[in-house]
C-alpha cells in the first residue's frame, strides 16, 4: 500500500521477531528505508529493519560483515498479507541465497548477540575460600557463592576443583 516514501506496515516488528524465534527483547533498528546502524557486533537485542527489496542483498552483506556471517536472521516478506514468506538462516547464507529478484515489503530480523559468559574461575574459588574461612562448610559455601554471583553451582564447584589442582600446597 501507499507509494514511494511510505514506510512498510507497522506490524512488521511485531510479527517478524516471534516468527524468527527471536527473544522477546525490545527490538532495535533504524526503521523504514534506512541503512543498517554502524557495526555493533555485541548488540544484545534483537534488531528489526525495514528494507527496500532492491537493497536487500547489499544490506544482508553489510549486516553479515558487521555482525558476523553466522548470526541468525530472518527475511520476512509481505508479513501482513495472505502470501507472507519467512526465510530463516545465518546472515551469510541469506545474503548468498537472496538476490535482486525479491519483491514486496521486507522486514529483516537479526538475532541479538549471545550473552558473553563471564570469566569466573579464580574469582569463584576466592569467593568460596572466603566463605570457608568464615566457618561455612564447603558445600554450603559453593551454594551460597553460586547464588550470590548468579552462576550455576557446577561452575563454582569446577572453579574450586581447578584452583585446588593449581595450588599444590592446598590440603
Amino acid at each position: 500500500p501507499g507509494g514511494p516514501g511510505v514506510p512498510p506496515a507497522p506490524a512488521g516488528p511485531g510479527r517478524g521477531a516471534p516468527g524468527n524465534g527471536a527473544p522477546a527483547s525490545p527490538p532495535g533498528g533504524r526503521g523504514a528505508g534506512g541503512r543498517p546502524p554502524p557495526a555493533r557486533p555485541r548488540a544484545p537485542r534483537t534488531l528489526v529493519f525495514f528494507e527496500a527489496p532492491h537493497r536487500l542483498a547489499a544490506t544482508l552483506g553489510d549486516l553479515a560483515d558487521a555482525f558476523g556471517a553466522d548470526r541468525a536472521a530472518a527475511v520476512c516478506r509481505e508479513l501482513t498479507k495472505t502470501y507472507e514468506e519467512v526465510r530463516r538462516g545465518s546472515l551469510g547464507r541469506l545474503a548468498d541465497e537472496l538476490g535482486e529478484d525479491v519483491r514486496g515489503e521486507i522486514t529483516l530480523v537479526v538475532a541479538g548477540a549471545a550473552a558473553a559468559q563471564p570469566d569466573v574461575g579464580a574469582d569463584l574459588a576466592a569467593e568460596v575460600a572466603a566463605r570457608q574461612a568464615a566457618g561455612m562448610p564447603r558445600k554450603d559455601a559453593i551454594t551460597a557463592a553460586a547464588a550470590a554471583l548468579g552462576v550455576p553451582k557446577r561452575a563454582v564447584f569446577d572453579a574450586v576443583v581447578a584452583a585446588k589442582k593449581a595450588s599444590p600446597a592446598s590440603p
